[in-house]
């Protein structure tokens, strides 16, 4: 199982980073990759579909936010879209793909729930 997670917070980043190790050690199928901006993700993205994304929506880039990444991702195939933000209000709409789950800014404890649930329903359907 794929996972992107996309933050440009560098202490978040790496946060997330060492707790989705130890998720590792629960279930080694896991592959993550983090991504600190909008432009890596979406050339990550072009080159390999990933099963779950979790991107932040402000992501500090003038050209791409977290709409340009979870729109590619849902586009890709990917299934499971997070679009993350403190501000979920400031998120526009018009444009973005169904499937994406808007969620107001998620606590790190959430994201490994959230990761978790997902990925145990995935080894209990292979």
């Amino acid at each position: 199982m794929k996972i992107l997670y996309v933050e440009d917070d560098k202490l978040l980043r790496e946060t997330t980073s060492n707790c989705f190790e130890m998720l590792k050690e629960e279930f080694p199928q896991l592959e993550t990759i983090i991504s600190e901006t909008a432009e890596d993700a979406i050339a990550l993205l072009r080159e390999r579909v990933f099963d779950i994304v979790i991107t932040d929506f402000d992501l500090g880039s003038d050209k791409y936010n977290g709409t340009d990444v979870s729109n590619l991702a849902a586009q890709r195939g990917t299934q499971r879209v997070v679009l993350n933000s403190g501000n979920v209000d400031m998120i526009p709409r018009d444009g973005l793909f169904d499937s994406v789950e808007v969620k107001r800014k998620m606590q790190i404890s959430e994201i490994m729930d959230l990761v978790s649930m997902t990925v145990a329903k995935f080894v209990l359907n292979s």
